[in-house]
């Protein structure tokens, strides 16, 4: 979960997407929030690309991101761009990122996050992350709040979901 604001629309997004993995069963579901990892603002003094890390922050974050077989972000776009904790949780890493599968997810206004998928791909590329096709954008996300703050946006949302989380597990066998 990018999203590190008060009242952020990713939480509703990221707990409907577990939901759609939990019943898709390919994956075991670690939801990681920014907003709890507490990774520096500022680097390290060490180079991220050396995976060496002194903060005890960087190492649980580095150690989750490597058990990691597949990631799912769920990103929003903030100013035609994605956020800024998003740069930072990349950022702090080096080689947990190489060759990891990774799926989009995202939202926004009328572009439905699209804008930050484009900033994002450079960061993404030179990470050596693999991003699978089929990015899943939602715009307008908010409508698809439900009166008690649940996100449904509809089965078709689902299916596309669903065909991201078959690619990831292809691409982690």
């Amino acid at each position: 979960m990018a999203s590190t604001r008060q009242g952020r629309l990713g939480e509703p997004i990221t707990n409907w997407l577990v939901d759609v993995a939990s019943s898709q069963g390919s994956f075991d579901i670690d939801v990681a929030d920014l907003k709890q990892i507490n990774l520096p603002s500022i680097a390290e003094p060490e180079m991220p690309a050396t995976g060496k890390y002194s903060l005890p922050s960087t190492k649980a974050w580095a150690a989750r991101v490597a058990a990691a077989c597949a990631v799912v972000v769920v990103c929003p776009e903030y100013n035609h761009s994605f956020p800024g904790a998003l740069k930072i949780a990349l950022d702090t890493l080096g080689p947990e990122w190489r060759g990891k599968p990774m799926g989009m997810i995202y939202y926004g206004a009328l572009a439905g996050g699209g804008r930050a998928q484009v900033a994002l791909q450079p960061v993404l590329n030179i990470l050596g992350i693999k991003v699978l096709p089929g990015a899943v954008n939602f715009p307008n996300a908010w409508q698809h709040l439900t009166s008690n703050g649940q996100f449904e946006p509809g089965e078709a949302a689902a299916g596309r979901v669903v065909a991201l989380l078959d690619s990831l597990a292809a691409a982690t066998s």
